[in-house]
C-alpha cells in the first residue's frame, strides 16, 4: 500500500507547483484604471533627467496605457549603446562604459521583473550592424 504513495504525492506536488506557477504568471487580468495611470504618470514625471525627454514619453505613454485591453504585454528592447556612458542631472554616479550601467540595471531590477510575471526570454549582444 505504500509503494502506492509515492506517486500520488509527487503527482499532487507537481499539480500545486504547475497551479502556482500559471497564478503568477497570469495573474487575474483587467484593464487599468484612471487612478493607476495618473500615479504612473506621476511617478515617471519625478524621475531624473531631461524635462523635454520625459515630457515626451509621457506623451506617448498615456494614450498607450488609456488603450489598455488588460492582456500581456511584450516588450522588445533593441538596444544600441553610446560609445560612452551619458550623464544627466539626478542621475546616480556610476563608472564603468554603457554595457556595464545596462547589466547592472537588469541586475538590480530582476526582483522586480519576477514580482510582477516578467523575465528575459533572449539576451544578447549584437552581431553585426543594421541591415538597413
Amino acid at each position: 500500500m505504500k509503494q502506492h504513495r509515492f506517486p500520488i504525492l509527487f503527482g499532487t506536488i507537481l499539480a500545486k507547483l504547475f497551479t502556482a506557477f500559471c497564478v503568477w504568471h497570469s495573474p487575474r487580468r483587467r484593464k487599468l484604471t484612471r487612478e493607476e495611470i495618473d500615479n504612473y504618470m506621476a511617478l515617471i514625471e519625478k524621475l531624473p533627467g531631461r524635462p523635454e525627454g520625459i515630457q515626451a514619453f509621457t506623451s506617448r505613454l498615456r494614450p498607450w496605457a488609456e488603450a489598455d485591453d488588460g492582456k500581456p504585454v511584450f516588450m522588445l528592447n533593441l538596444i544600441r549603446f553610446y560609445p560612452q556612458l551619458r550623464t544627466f542631472a539626478g542621475a546616480p554616479e556610476f563608472k564603468g562604459t554603457p554595457e556595464e550601467a545596462n547589466a547592472y540595471y537588469e541586475k538590480s531590477i530582476t526582483s522586480l521583473w519576477l514580482s510582477h510575471a516578467a523575465y528575459p526570454i533572449f539576451a544578447g549582444p549584437p552581431q553585426a550592424k543594421n541591415l538597413i
